[in-house]
This record gives C-alpha cells, sequence and structure tokens, in this order.
C-alpha cells in the first residue's frame, strides 16, 4: 500500500521543496497532488483519494486548522500533519485537539531525522490502521457465519422481555421477522442427559418441518426450545389441524431418533406475535415444569388448557414440631411414616412446585435443628447448611426424586448416628451375629438394615468394608460352612442338607458349593466317608 500525500502550503518553493527534497519512497508514500491554500486543497479531496494531508496552517482563504477541522469532519480516514512556526502554538493545540496526527516545526526539517521520524510515526499508524481494517473484515467474516449463534442470543434476549423495541428492530437483519407472526412453542424435555439431543431436534425438525420457517434453542442439558412458524391464512379449524400434525410429526421424529435412555416429552402452546412470545415462553416453561414435576415423561401436552396451583401452606401438610421432635428422639421409622404420608398427599393433589420444594427444605431444618440439639452429625446427601439445602431442592426436577433425596438423607443420618453410638465394628458384628442367628431364613439386606438402624446404602457400603465381602457373598459363604458341618456330623442327603441351610434350589445350592469349596456336594460326601 502506497500512501497518497498531498502538501497545501501558499509558498511554491515549500511545497517544491516537499516534494523533490523527501525521499518518500523510502517511507512508502508519494506526493501525488499540491495546493496553495485549504480550498483547493478541498476541491482535490472531492477529486482524488488521498492518505494524508501535509499543511501549513497560515494560509489564504481556508487555513490549515479549518482545513483540519473540515478533513476530519468529512475525511476522517484522512491523517493530517502540520506545517508549523514557533508562534503558532495555540494553533498547533488545537489542530490536535480535532483529530490532527502531528505537527513539523519548518525551521527544523532540515535538521536530521526530524521529519523522517513524522513520516515513520504516521506511517506505522497507516499500518495500524490496516491491521485494525483487517480484523473488522475478519470479526465481520466471523459473524457471517456465526449467523445460528446470533440468532440464538438475539432470541434469548427477545425471550426474558426486555428491549423489546432494539431487538425487534434487528430482527430483519437476522431474518427473524416470521417471528412476528402467529408462532408454534414446543418444549422438548428428555428423562436423563442426551449428548446427542441437539442433532436429533435439528433432525426431527428437519424430518417433520421440511421448508418450514423453525428454529431450536437448548435450554438445559435436558431441554430445548423449538418455535415454528404458523400456516397462514387458512381457517381456525385448519388452523388447530395443522397445529396437531405438526406438533405429532416432530413429536414421532424425536421419538424415532432419541437414544433409548431418552425418553422424550413435549409440551407446546401458541403464540400471535412478537411482542406475545415472552409471556408465552413463561407460560410454556411453568406449566411444563409443574407438570413434569408430577408425572412420568413420554406425553404429548397442549398447555393452553393448564392451570398452575396455587401457593399452599405447609402447616397443612406438616408440622415443623413435631418432625423436630422425632428427629430429637431419634424416632426415625415414625417419622418415615409421617413423611410418606405427606408425600402421599402431595401426589395426590399436586401443590405448586416451589411450594413443596420450600417444605421439603424447612423439613430439612427442622430435622437438623432437632439433630443438633444433642449431636452435630450431618447428611453428606443433603449439605451442611441452608444454603446447600436449597440449592440442592432447586435442581431435584421431579416429585419423585425430592421425595427420594429427602428419605435418603434421613437413611444417611440413622447410618451416622448408629456409626457414631458404636461404631462401625459393632454395627456389622451385630449384623453379622443375626446372620448367623438366621442364615437359614430368607435374609434380605432391608431386613437387617433395620436390625441394626442403617440405611440399606450404608449398611451394605460398611458390610463390606470391614468383611471384606458383600452380604449377598457372605451370607453364601455362611450357608456353605454350615451345609459342610452338616454333611460330615450327619447322613442327611444332600437336597436335605440344602432346604435345611436355606437354599430352596438343591441345583443353585450345588452351584455355589462347588464355586465356593471347588468340590461338589457329592465329591465332598464321598471323601469324608473315606
Amino acid at each position: 500500500m502506497t500512501i497518497q500525500i498531498l502538501v497545501v502550503d501558499d509558498e511554491m518553493i515549500v511545497r517544491r521543496g516537499l516534494k523533490t527534497l523527501v525521499p518518500w519512497g523510502e517511507f512508502g508514500m508519494e506526493v501525488v497532488s499540491e495546493a496553495a491554500n485549504g480550498e483547493k486543497a478541498l476541491n482535490i479531496l472531492k477529486q482524488q483519494p488521498i492518505d494524508l494531508v501535509i499543511t501549513d496552517i497560515r494560509m489564504p482563504i481556508i487555513d490549515g486548522l479549518e482545513l483540519t477541522r473540515i478533513i476530519k469532519r468529512d475525511y476522517p480516514h484522512i491523517k493530517v500533519l502540520l506545517l508549523t512556526c514557533y508562534n503558532d502554538f495555540e494553533y498547533v493545540k488545537e489542530a490536535l485537539e480535532i483529530g490532527a496526527s502531528g505537527y513539523l516545526l519548518k525551521t527544523e526539517m532540515e535538521e536530521d531525522g526530524h521529519l523522517e521520524n513524522a513520516l515513520s510515526r504516521i506511517r506505522s499508524e497507516f499500518e495500524q490502521m490496516k491491521t485494525n481494517q483487517e480484523m473488522v473484515r475478519e470479526l465481520q467474516r466471523q459473524a457471517s457465519q456465526s449467523l445460528p449463534l446470533l440468532r440464538e442470543k438475539w432470541l434469548r434476549s427477545l425471550l426474558t422481555g426486555d428491549h423489546y423495541t432494539e431487538l425487534k428492530q434487528q430482527s430483519d437483519k437476522l431474518a427473524l421477522r416470521w417471528l412476528d407472526k402467529p408462532c408454534l412453542l414446543l418444549l422438548i424435555m428428555y428423562k436423563e442427559n442426551v449428548n446427542a439431543a441437539e442433532e436429533t431436534v435439528s433432525k426431527a425438525l428437519q424430518d417433520g418441518l421440511g421448508e418450514a420457517n423453525a428454529m431450536a434453542v437448548r435450554l438445559s442439558d435436558r431441554s430445548y426450545l423449538v418455535l415454528i412458524e404458523k400456516a397462514a391464512n387458512i381457517s381456525k379449524q385448519k388452523g388447530m389441524e395443522w397445529e396437531n400434525h405438526t406438533v405429532l410429526t416432530v413429536y414421532a421424529a424425536l421419538k424415532s431418533l432419541a437414544p433409548a435412555s431418552g425418553q422424550v416429552q413435549l409440551y407446546y402452546r401458541s403464540s400471535r406475535s412478537m411482542d406475545q412470545l415472552p409471556a408465552e415462553y413463561s407460560n410454556l416453561l411453568q406449566f411444563a415444569e409443574q407438570h413434569a414435576f408430577y408425572h412420568e415423561l413420554g406425553t404429548v401436552e397442549d398447555t393452553h388448557g393448564m392451570e398452575l396451583p396455587e401457593a399452599f401452606e405447609a402447616q397443612a401438610y406438616v408440622n415443623g414440631q413435631d418432625v423436630k421432635r422425632l428427629a430429637m428422639i431419634r424416632n426415625w421409622s415414625r417419622l418415615k411414616e409421617m413423611l410418606a404420608e405427606v408425600t402421599a398427599l402431595i401426589q395426590d393433589r399436586k401443590p405448586s412446585v416451589e411450594s413443596v420444594k420450600m417444605m421439603v427444605i424447612d423439613i430439612v431444618l427442622a430435622i437438623m435443628e432437632g439433630l443438633q440439639s444433642n449431636s452435630h452429625i450431618i447428611s453428606s446427601l443433603w449439605g451442611s447448611n441452608k444454603f446447600d439445602y436449597m440449592e440442592r431442592v432447586k435442581k431435584i426436577p421431579t416429585f419423585k426424586e425430592l421425595t427420594e433425596w429427602l428419605m435418603d438423607g434421613i437413611g444417611h443420618l440413622e447410618a451416622e448416628r448408629s456409626v457414631l453410638i458404636g461404631g462401625v465394628n459393632k454395627v456389622i458384628a451385630k449384623a453379622a451375629a443375626y446372620i448367623e442367628t438366621h442364615f437359614h431364613e430368607e435374609v434380605t439386606l432391608e431386613q437387617l438394615a433395620e436390625h441394626v438402624g442403617l440405611s440399606k446404602s450404608y449398611l451394605s457400603s460398611y458390610f463390606k468394608k470391614v468383611t471384606g465381602e458383600s452380604f449377598i457373598d457372605y451370607m453364601l459363604q455362611l450357608r456353605v460352612e454350615k451345609a459342610k458341618e452338616l454333611f460330615r456330623q450327619t447322613n442327611l442327603k444332600i437336597y436335605e442338607v440344602a432346604e435345611a441351610v436355606g437354599f430352596q434350589d438343591p441345583k443353585y445350592f450345588t452351584k455355589s458349593f462347588k464355586r465356593i469349596t471347588g468340590v461338589s456336594p457329592n465329591q465332598y460326601k464321598e471323601a469324608i466317608e473315606k
């Protein structure tokens, strides 16, 4: 790039001197024109491209200061270098304030380095400007390639309801003006996190909608919002038929494409115009959250006829003082019974999600307050303080999972309390003693957990940690040892021994005996008799 220069000075000798004596090519520059005053300079600027104007300040008609002001107003890309005298300082100061790139004293022009330094600096400014322009072009290119991301960002902003007027004006540039027409809103929810869901949703829209205007936005790891332009200029009846057909078509495509683990649910409602979208989107989310909280996924639900329940008073379902008292005396079984009654009532009446979650938090707080009156045990499942409880409860999507979280936390507290009082070894010794006495019966992990006062999960974990074996393997090992004793001390037949030590199926007994001892029951009996 060669920088095109216009020299402006009312003295011809100065103009010719600058043009002929300076090695412009060394700086990538060329003087392409000259003018005796600002007026002529402006005429030249109208006729040919100029990058740099080198101008005297004191000139007739239009001086250098006024010329600089006009250039920076009408040609902001052109740089200006001033030629000055010592007594021009106030003019120079003003010129620099309105955008001149620098100044050069005429008396110093012939001194080594002054002009060269000024030109080098200006050359660097042009190179930086070129770099900036290239960066802007690259950003514009990236923006054009990132149109889907820009559209998604725009839609997310629109759905919040903020800056509506400004966003509506931008809709044309993003080719989203169709959202100001009647639209169908679909909320797609998966039971589990599905990594391939984004591709699945896009493919379902392609298969189900063809050329119709539509776009999808990921709301979370398990949910998507889809907007579809409604068919225009059709009767109300035809519109309902189109809506039903579209919803079922998309749902069928989603089910056929979804992974086996990704059970899918679809909620829908309509919007008449862009300004209605935020409110209808909010309604869709609220109805979907309420419905999905209490129901299994796997259906299509029209949210137009749904109603949101009002908040309820937790005291109508559970007494916090009763919860606290039962926790204080460690009456876990009665506490569980009471909470089971409460959860059954909630499942039947289906009050608001927020109210239920606040009630569960209050229950947890009451339990922890009761416990901390004489101990400081906590449930790692719940967390260590009110903020932990609130954050964890907030993220639980269904009533079933919320109930399990509450009951499992109580189980953790039972286990922690039992271990705190008796120690792990004492608790497991109690479990082992129970197995020793009841090995010939159908002993379950649930029965054993209730006997020692631990939750199933804690007992299973502690049992293996202390004994080195799982509950099932420990039972099998004990029964086989008891069978070996009977073989040595009695003449019972194999099926009689199997039944005596708790095996209902002789074949399973034989298989288990050989796996543990390395020989079959017959082989073991023969070895004893010899």
